[in-house]
């Protein structure tokens, strides 16, 4: 990395130093936020960071005029109704099969993404959908002869009930099944106490006054957005989640609970409920880990069920050396907590490759073979405005090329991509729908993205990649030291570099060198072998426990 402080770093010791300022009563945020025996700093903290404080810092370092959003309370209760009704659905759905997992053997309970269901690539799978995630390492468990309780997760905003549904007839259950009337009651009392102290902190003068970033005063900036997080939308959410998680371990007492969202709040509630009960809780990698990515770069970890400090799982199942370093390196995990076992996801790739045909995956998207195939990776980036700029700039470069054809895999929003391609005249473009990225990326000629782990897996297919970074961000720096990409930072060198990945043969003989040292750094085993060694992971700590 540069000797210069990057951006996300600054954020990180701002926050560091605010978590730890007497605001109240000779107490900190971290002291005074708390459900029951929960502290619920950690959960606030990743919401404050991205995308507001972040995107104010790239404001302010950038000169723009920072702009102040009022809280809509019409909007913030309709968003409140909204989740509230979701959840009842999903409740309501889950109930259906609550209760009829059995308890023979040792549960293992594993949380699974509502978006990670998708169509299953392995051949003998015969197209049906399975979780794109954790599904390969499920079923290692079950060889195994664990018992395996998946639950389901969904953090997106769309109600997505015909997944639901599905998962449900394959033995999926909602987390929302766990919701009691005990439990709701005990949350409304907790959201009533935390909205108290908020309005009491919020109309404190002084506690205004503790939000200057580099010489400005960012209240008026961050306030919408801490009124959003302090209200029935986010923290009464996370409380009832912390209700249910704690439902579910009281009610399936498994031996264990397997996770890719570690460090989202389904994962922070995991731990927090776990760890008394002396269950372990062990976290998969489910993507690229950078010196600045805010959810695992910490100053301090907490140490026992007591600490203030960020709580981490009890076994974290990594992808390779590159992040074992980064994170015993440059924030402060144990190295016996972390365990390198390869991406469970990645099993797949030594199977499929062999299926898929550019040809016939052309001809049932509408796309022409005999022209250059583009894949488009975007992202969950700090803001709409940084999205539009790279696909917007990508697009506007690609007109050059007439012999270039776009395909976009979109990570959110499908209609606005479209729109886009509109409104840039591109009028053979096609935009995927939430399907694995595994195929397009095969057929394509080359892969751009702006910093997407799947950068990484389009190199497994030894496919070139564009790395995009038009607004300096720091997580997409691995990918551009690595030499392994074709980096582009000035939209006037991005018609120069896509020529380059198209037709240059040096650039492809350096490109593919350095593709395979970089992908060996960050991939422990590409041998189909990654969910079995998880799977041993999990079967090790139970066997540890009942010693």
């Amino acid at each position: 990395m540069t000797g210069k402080k990057l951006l996300e770093n600054e954020i990180l010791d701002w926050i560091d130093n605010f978590q730890d300022l007497k605001i109240k009563d000779g107490k900190t945020i971290r002291e005074l936020l708390f459900y029951n025996e929960i502290p619920l700093w950690w959960f606030v903290r990743p919401l404050i960071l991205n995308p507001t404080l972040l995107q104010i810092a790239k404001d302010l370092k950038s000169g723009k005029t920072l702009v102040k959003e009022e809280t809509s309370i019409v909007k913030l209760f309709s968003a409140e109704r909204y989740i509230q009704f979701k959840q009842l659905i999903r409740k309501q759905l889950g109930k259906k099969i609550y209760g009829e997992s059995n308890n023979e053997g040792d549960k293992v309970i594993v949380f699974t993404l509502t978006k990670s269901w998708k169509e299953s690539l392995v051949p003998e799978f015969d197209n049906k959908r399975d979780d794109s995630l954790v599904g390969s390492t499920i079923e290692a468990l079950k060889d195994k002869k664990l018992n395996v309780l998946c639950v389901d997760i969904d953090y997106s905003r769309s109600t997505n009930l015909d997944i639901v549904r599905e998962k449900i007839k394959n033995g999926h259950i909602t987390i929302e099944a766990y919701f009691t009337r005990e439990s709701e009651d005990k949350a409304f009392e907790g959201i009533v106490k935390i909205k108290k102290l908020w309005n009491e902190l919020k109309a404190d003068q002084k506690f205004k006054d503790l939000f200057v970033y580099n010489n400005v005063n960012i209240w008026e900036f961050l306030k919408s957005r801490l009124d959003n997080i302090f209200s029935e939308l986010y923290l009464y959410s996370i409380i009832r989640y912390i209700e249910a998680v704690n439902n579910l371990v009281e009610v399936e007492k498994p031996k264990a609970l397997l996770t890719s969202i570690e460090n989202a709040y389904f994962g922070l509630a995991a731990i927090y409920v776990c760890r008394p009960k002396g269950i372990p809780v062990i976290g998969i990698q489910h993507a690229m880990i950078t010196p600045v990515t805010p959810g695992y770069i910490h100053k301090k970890i907490a140490d026992s069920i007591d600490s203030l400090d960020c709580p981490v799982v009890d076994k974290f199942a990594t992808y390779g050396d590159s992040t074992k370093e980064i994170l015993t390196k440059i924030s402060c995990y144990s190295e016996d907590s972390i365990v390198i076992t390869g991406q469970p996801k990645y099993d797949i790739i030594t199977k499929i490759k062999s299926s898929f045909n550019r040809e016939e995956f052309c001809k049932k998207w509408g796309i022409d073979p005999n022209r250059k195939i583009a894949m488009l990776l975007t992202q969950i980036l700090s803001s709409e405005e940084e999205r539009s700029i790279y696909l917007r700039n990508v697009l506007k470069a690609f007109k050059e090329f007439p012999e270039i054809q776009v395909v976009i895999k979109p990570k959110a929003n499908e209609e606005w991509h479209k729109q886009v391609l509109v409104e840039e005249g591109v009028t053979d473009g096609v935009v995927l729908p939430n399907i694995n990225a595994y195929e397009p990326m095969y057929i394509s000629d080359f892969v751009s993205t702006v910093s997407s782990t799947a950068a990484v897996e389009a190199m497994f297919f030894d496919k070139p990649v564009l790395i995009v970074n038009l607004t300096n961000r720091s997580d997409a720096l691995p990918l551009i030291q690595s030499g392994a990409t074709v980096a582009v930072t000035d939209v006037k060198d991005l018609a120069t570099s896509v020529k380059k990945i198209l037709y240059d043969k040096e650039t492809h003989e350096l490109l593919a060198k350095a593709r395979e040292k970089f992908v060996n750094d960050q991939v422990y085993k590409l041998d189909g072998k990654s969910s079995e060694r998880v799977a041993e992971l999990v079967e090790s700590l139970i066997n540890k426990k009942e010693k």
